[in-house]
């Protein structure tokens, strides 16, 4: 049994993503989370938008503060109830 058994709608994210799969969670049921770098967003974006895998739902910014400076962008995707976060950190 994978993570994506209980989530059929996530199983295709996966095999579209199979090369972005390294770095990745599993917050809920229906959830992918990736962690990405700037280079792969827009392969990333391409390759979803291509196999016309659901849409981009929201942008969210999280300042980490002063001292970790740096700045974590969340871009989720939805298909239905399944949700896909791209996490992007910027120093």
């Amino acid at each position: 049994m994978n993570d994506f058994d209980n989530a059929p709608l996530l199983q295709p994210a996966a095999a579209i993503l199979a090369d972005w799969l390294n770095d990745r969670q599993n917050p809920e049921p229906h959830g992918l989370d990736l962690a990405i770098t700037p280079d792969q967003l827009l392969p990333i974006v391409a390759r979803l938008h291509e196999a016309w895998w659901g849409y981009l739902v929201a942008i969210t910014g999280l300042d980490e503060g002063a001292a970790a400076n740096q700045i974590t962008v969340l871009y989720h995707f939805a298909n239905g109830p399944a949700i896909l976060t791209l996490r992007l950190t910027i120093p």
